[in-house]
């Protein structure tokens, strides 16, 4: 009997992507972590089960004129554009994105690090976010992940009352991303979504 063989990485990059998304966004936003997060969150591709969405980091947006323009022309051979922000977007991000959204390419902002605001606060930049979009986007296409949350000391107390300081890591949550994807990109009858870095 021959030895059963997993997919290496070369056989999964020759599987035909369903579709393609360039990600990108300001430098240090989480996004290549994110990439990696969304990749694990549903394993390797099943070309029998599966419509492969692959994600393609085209690095940061806020270079110079010149590499800006080049991520445009990036984007625009994509089939779509996820712009990773770690906070509420300044007037570079405005206009990179301005320039994606004139690609005609379906555009998400993914509000990346979540986990380090207030539920009021990371509201609140939502809702700024969503006021900052060109005219005719749709505000659903803004959401917030915590691709690889920050850790958290906690102290706790034994029963003699000693106390120690324990680290934990919370657990990623990047449902709303992957919710949002599912809904747009819907996945043919029978199958499912799997996220793919591009190598």
């Amino acid at each position: 009997m021959s030895p059963i063989c997993e997919p290496t990485a070369n056989d999964a990059a020759s599987v035909p992507a369903r579709t393609t998304l360039c990600v990108t966004g300001p430098a240090y936003t989480g996004k290549t972590a994110l990439i990696a997060r969304l990749a694990a969150s549903t394993g390797a591709p099943q070309p029998e089960t599966s419509d492969i969405v692959r994600l393609v980091d085209a690095g940061p947006s806020d270079g110079d004129e010149r590499s800006v323009g080049a991520l445009v022309e990036v984007a625009a051979a994509a089939d779509g554009v996820l712009f990773v922000v770690d906070q509420d977007l300044r007037a570079p991000e405005v206009a990179a994105i301005a320039r994606f959204v004139a690609k005609r390419k379906p555009l998400y902002v993914v509000l990346n690090k979540a986990d380090q605001f207030s539920p009021a606060d990371r509201d609140a930049i939502l809702l700024s976010i969503r006021a900052k979009m060109p005219m005719g986007f749709v505000g659903s296409h803004v959401v917030s992940v915590a691709g690889e949350p920050s850790p958290i000391q906690r102290e706790i107390q034994d029963a003699r009352g000693a106390v120690r300081i324990e680290t934990r890591r919370p657990s990623p949550d990047i449902a709303a991303l992957t919710q949002l994807l599912s809904h747009v990109i819907r996945p043919s009858l029978g199958r499912a979504l799997q996220f793919q870095a591009a190598s």
